[in-house]
């Protein structure tokens, strides 16, 4: 686990919020790798799982990617239960490739990572306040 935090602190060099889109590009490829990397860590991945998990998982953020993008107008709680339908929807297909227990303890990885994420930037946007005193 601390690992990939550390990982997470070398490959993560957000340098500001006006940057152009090459660097918020290569911004989210990076953390994408680190997912990639946490889940598959997270969830105990084979190499057999891998190949029918990672398909499935990429529809799956495609969708709820496509849920923020479109749902910027939208109440905040009518935005999370649509979010709630995609992970009921595809739910069943984890179940088939990873079982219940995985299932379960995929999405709670992702909640995991998501608020270690938020920790990085936090602590980071706090180094900087400090860093222009």
């Amino acid at each position: 686990m601390r690992k990939i935090l550390y990982l997470m602190l070398l490959l993560l060099p957000f340098s500001g919020m006006a940057q152009d889109g090459l660097r918020n590009n290569e911004n989210r490829q990076r953390l994408e790798a680190i997912q990639i990397a946490f889940l598959t860590k997270e969830l105990s991945l084979t190499t057999q799982d891998a190949e029918k998990f990672w398909p499935v998982y990429n529809k799956y953020q495609d969708e709820l990617r496509g849920l923020l993008k479109n749902g910027g107008e939208e109440d905040v709680l009518t935005r999370q239960q649509k979010a709630l339908d995609v992970r009921k929807k595809y739910k069943p297909d984890f179940v088939k490739i990873l079982g219940g227990d995985r299932t379960n303890k995929l999405f709670q990885a992702e909640d995991k990572f998501r608020e270690m994420v938020k920790r990085e930037l936090q602590n980071r946007q706090k180094k900087r306040a400090g860093n222009q005193r």
